[in-house]
C-alpha cells in the first residue's frame, strides 16, 4: 500500500510537472481578444472602450450606427451607398467605409470629413488596387494574420500594446502569469515607446510591401521590422523636416529635444482612458500639461514676451498637419516653426508656420510677423549691449 502511495505521488508530481512544462511552451502568437482581458481588469477595460483606440475600426454589423457619413444627401463624390460596407474607420476627423471584393477587403473610394461635413475622394482611381490588409491592416485590428486575411478583432486592442494574451489567461492562476505578457512599462524606454511608433509612423516593412511593420509584436525593435520613410517626401512632409501627414508623430517626436530627454508618449498621453481631453487623450489640458514639467521664467524673453502664456502648444505644437482637412493635427518636433520658413520657401502654401497658424495672426503677412521676431532680437541685443 506504502509503494503504491508512492508511485501515485510520483505520477501527480509528472503530470504537474508536464503540465507545467506545456504550459510555458505554449505558442504565445495566440490571442485571447479584449473581451477576456475585462474578467481581471474591469476598470481598465470599460475605460479602454471608450478611447479611439477601441473605436478605431467597427463592425456595422454589430454596430448598426457605426456609419455617421451622411448618405442621404446627393453627392458628386461618394459613388456608393451604405450596402455591402462591413467596417467604418474612425469617428472622430474623419470616417472611410471598407468593403470586400473578391475575397480581399478595401476602402470604398470616397472619405466623410466630420468637421466640414463633406465628402473627399480616397484614391477614387485605384480604390480596388490597394488591398487594406496589406496597405493599413496591422495598425487597425489586433491579431492579424496576413496570410490568412484574418484578425482577431477590429480595432487596437489590449494585445495590440500588451502582446498575445492566451498563455497569460491560461496561467493566471500559477503566480507566474506575469510572465506571459508584454507591460510596455518594464521595457526600455526606447522598446516602449516603439509600441506607439509601430503605428504612429509612415514607411514599409522591409519586403517593401506592406505600410505597417509585419508581425511587429510589442517588445520587438522597431528598427529591424521597418523603413521609415524619407523626410525629402513633399507630400508628407513640410520642407523644413516637419511632418504635414498623419500618423507621422513618431518621426517628428525622434527629432525633438523631449526625445533625447526621455519624455515619450504615454508621459503625455493616456492609454487606459480618455484622459482631460477625449479628442488627443491627454493627461492635463493644454497649456496645463507642458507646465506640469516646464516652469517659466519670471522675466519672459524673446517670443514669450509678446505672449500671455495662454497656449505652449499653440507655437511650439503648431496645427500644420492634416488628417481629414489642413491644420487639424499637431507638429510634435515641439519646435517653433517661424514666418521665416515660410517666407525661405515660397509661402505658406508650401511651408506653413507657427505665427500663421494661429486664428488672430492667420490674415497676417509672414514678412510682417518675422518682422516682429527680429525687432524684439534686436532690442534684447540692444539692450544686453547697454547693459
Amino acid at each position: 500500500m506504502f509503494l503504491s502511495m508512492k508511485i501515485e505521488n510520483l505520477l501527480f508530481v509528472l503530470v504537474v510537472g508536464l503540465f507545467a512544462t506545456n504550459l510555458s511552451a505554449l505558442d504565445t502568437t495566440k490571442y485571447a481578444g479584449s473581451k477576456s482581458c475585462e474578467k481581471c481588469h474591469q476598470k481598465i477595460y470599460k475605460e479602454w472602450k471608450k478611447t479611439l483606440h477601441s473605436q478605431m475600426i467597427k463592425d456595422v454589423k454589430a454596430n448598426p450606427n457605426a456609419i455617421v457619413g451622411d448618405f442621404e444627401s446627393k453627392s458628386d463624390v461618394r459613388t456608393f451607398g451604405t450596402e455591402g460596407i462591413l467596417y467604418t474607420i474612425g469617428n472622430q476627423w474623419k470616417q472611410r467605409y471598407i468593403t470586400k471584393k473578391d475575397d480581399e477587403l478595401y476602402i470604398l473610394p470616397a472619405q466623410y470629413n466630420l468637421e466640414t461635413g463633406k465628402w473627399k475622394p480616397y484614391h477614387a482611381k485605384d480604390w480596388d488596387k490597394r488591398p487594406w490588409l496589406k496597405k493599413c491592416g496591422q495598425c487597425h485590428v489586433t491579431g492579424l494574420d496576413y496570410e490568412k486575411r484574418t484578425f482577431i478583432e477590429p480595432g487596437v486592442g489590449c494585445e495590440a500594446c500588451h502582446g498575445a494574451g492566451k498563455a497569460h489567461t491560461l496561467t493566471k492562476k500559477t503566480g507566474d502569469f506575469s510572465k506571459n505578457i508584454v507591460n510596455p512599462t518594464n521595457l526600455s524606454v526606447g522598446l516602449q515607446v516603439q509600441i506607439c511608433g509601430s503605428c504612429h509612423t509612415r514607411g514599409k516593412d522591409p519586403s517593401g510591401q506592406h505600410g505597417y511593420p509585419l508581425n511587429f509584436k510589442p517588445g520587438d525593435s522597431l528598427t529591424n521590422k521597418y523603413n521609415t520613410i524619407s523626410k525629402t517626401n513633399k507630400g508628407k512632409f513640410w520642407p523644413n523636416g516637419h511632418s504635414k501627414g498623419h500618423h507621422q508623430q513618431y518621426l517628428d517626436w525622434e527629432t525633438s529635444a523631449h526625445a533625447k530627454e526621455g519624455v515619450t508618449c504615454i508621459s503625455c498621453h493616456t492609454v487606459h482612458d480618455t484622459g482631460s481631453a477625449t479628442r488627443y487623450q491627454t493627461r492635463l489640458p493644454g497649456n496645463k500639461l507642458c507646465l506640469n514639467c516646464h516652469t517659466l521664467s519670471k522675466e519672459p524673453t524673446n517670443t514669450h514676451s509678446i505672449h500671455d502664456f495662454g497656449s505652449c502648444i499653440g507655437c511650439h505644437m503648431p496645427k500644420i498637419v492634416k488628417s481629414a482637412e489642413s491644420g487639424d493635427l499637431h507638429d510634435h518636433t515641439f519646435k517653433v516653426t517661424p514666418p521665416s520658413d515660410t517666407i525661405k520657401y515660397g509661402g505658406l502654401k508650401k511651408q506653413q508656420n507657427s505665427c500663421n497658424s494661429c486664428h488672430y495672426h492667420k490674415d497676417h503677412k509672414p514678412e510682417s510677423l518675422q518682422k516682429v521676431l527680429d525687432d524684439l532680437k534686436k532690442n534684447k541685443l540692444s539692450l544686453r549691449d547697454e547693459k
